[in-house]
């Protein structure tokens, strides 16, 4: 087995999840209302937000833009790749 292939996984599973969090994220962001994604406000029933803009934010921030930089540092420094991935888990 090639030894570059967990690697290459890895970059690829980042990407995934970055690219879905900053794609939904941002349709949150534009439109907290949930219109976009046809989400009713009444998914967020029992949670404190009255609005998709805060947990937009949060998606956007947290599970789109941090994977995203995991990524530029791990092809940049791929020795340090299992300290990224525990900081993106």
């Amino acid at each position: 087995m090639n030894s570059k292939r967990p690697f290459y996984i890895l970059i690829f599973l980042l990407a995934f999840l970055a690219f879905g969090a900053l794609v939904g994220g941002g349709a949150m962001i534009i439109s907290p209302s949930g219109e976009l994604l046809r989400m009713p406000l009444s998914n967020l029933g029992n949670s404190p937000f009255r609005s998709f803009l805060i947990p937009g934010i949060i998606l956007f921030m947290v599970l789109g833009l941090m994977p995203t930089i995991i990524i530029f540092a791990l092809l940049k420094k791929p020795e340090k790749k299992w300290f990224f991935v525990k900081v993106s888990g």
